[in-house]
């Protein structure tokens, strides 16, 4: 996981100025990924209800001021 992280960090560009919005579901393995790498770059993380993801995602991007994403093409589907 330190290795992975490490090269997500680097690939995404991810610093203590970044706020990566955590769209994979917690029970979901992806999701690790994004919460390690957020933490150990010093960024901020932000979480948000499962259905402001799906029903209120720009609102959502706007209100978290979400620098990075990583998202299922499910997800970006309902995107307006």
């Amino acid at each position: 996981m330190v290795a992975y992280s490490r090269g997500k960090i680097v690939t995404h560009d991810i610093n203590p100025t970044s706020r990566v919005l955590l769209a994979a579901a917690a029970s979901w393995d992806p999701s690790l990924g994004d919460l390690f790498s957020t933490l150990a770059a010093g960024a901020t993380l932000c979480v948000a209800p499962r259905s402001a993801l799906l029903y209120h995602l720009a609102a959502t991007l706007r209100t978290c001021r979400a620098s990075h994403v990583c998202a299922t093409p499910a997800l970006w589907q309902v995107w307006p």
